[in-house]
């Protein structure tokens, strides 16, 4: 698939959704594309979203805004996930958590 498919494949509208954090609720405004994205991730790590955002916000470099981070975490899990032909969703999970900062929750199994 051409770069200009792709694009045109992918919508570009943002959403907002509210997320309860250990921290709070909070509001996260992104791309409906990272929404699919990041519910697929929660699907496949058969994970509550909340957990999941939790973790990403927990696990993140302070410095760096939850938005951000959070759109990171996403695309990391899945790039994670393209770079391996074995599926193993621990590992994918560690490389998102690595990339946005922070230290996993646990070490993937090898």
């Amino acid at each position: 698939m051409s770069i200009a498919e792709l694009m045109s494949a992918t919508p570009l509208t943002k959403q907002r959704r509210a997320l309860s954090l250990s921290r709070g609720r909070t509001s996260v405004y992104v791309e409906a594309f990272v929404w699919e994205s990041f519910d697929a991730m929660c699907t496949d790590l058969t994970m509550p979203a909340r957990i999941v955002a939790d973790m990403i916000d927990m696990n993140r470099d302070q410095s760096v805004d939850f938005t951000s981070a959070f759109r990171v975490a996403v695309l990391a899990y899945w790039r994670s996930s393209a770079e391996r032909r074995r599926w193993v969703p621990a590992t994918h999970l560690h490389a998102a958590m690595v990339a946005i900062g922070g230290t996993p929750p646990a070490a993937p199994a090898p």
